[in-house]
């Protein structure tokens, strides 16, 4: 993970935890300093969850370490990976052979791009506006243009 991302996770977290309303839209967990990266196929996400360890992103959740073994039951060998959280109860899926984000929904799989490249363009990016059926109302959308992110 890029210094660029990991300084915009803490500037996201402080921003959060300065509006009581965030819960609402945000919610960012501590990293989870403890595993390592035999734990975890992939080193970006790997880095993510030691600065994120799970949290809710407007639309877009991702699991805690610890909580990922519970929600692998709807990947049923479709793909190649890990279950790493969901977009808009959607599974969202860290390909282990390419590190790309996937997005499996109900009419067909959406390549999201690398990990971190996800994270930099959708979950705190103008691109998260593709994903929410309604930025102009969205809280998250509007969040990241009030923080100047968009």
């Amino acid at each position: 993970m890029n210094e660029q991302l990991i300084r915009m996770i803490e500037q996201v977290k402080n921003e959060l935890a300065r509006n009581p309303n965030a819960i609402l839209f945000g919610d960012v967990h501590d990293g989870n300093k403890k595993i390592t990266p035999t734990d975890v196929c992939n080193h970006a996400y790997f880095e993510f969850l030691k600065q994120v360890d799970g949290g809710r992103f407007g639309i877009i959740d991702f699991w805690s370490f610890n909580d990922l073994p519970n929600h692998q039951f709807r990947m049923n060998g479709q793909i190649n990976g890990t279950e790493i959280g969901q977009l808009l109860y959607e599974p969202l899926i860290l390909e282990n052979l390419s590190g790309h984000v996937l997005y499996s929904r109900h009419d067909g799989v959406q390549d999201l791009g690398s990990f971190n490249d996800f994270l930099s363009t959708f979950v705190f990016g103008v691109r998260y506006a593709e994903l929410a059926p309604e930025p102009h109302v969205d809280e998250w959308f509007q969040f990241l243009k009030r923080i100047a992110f968009i």
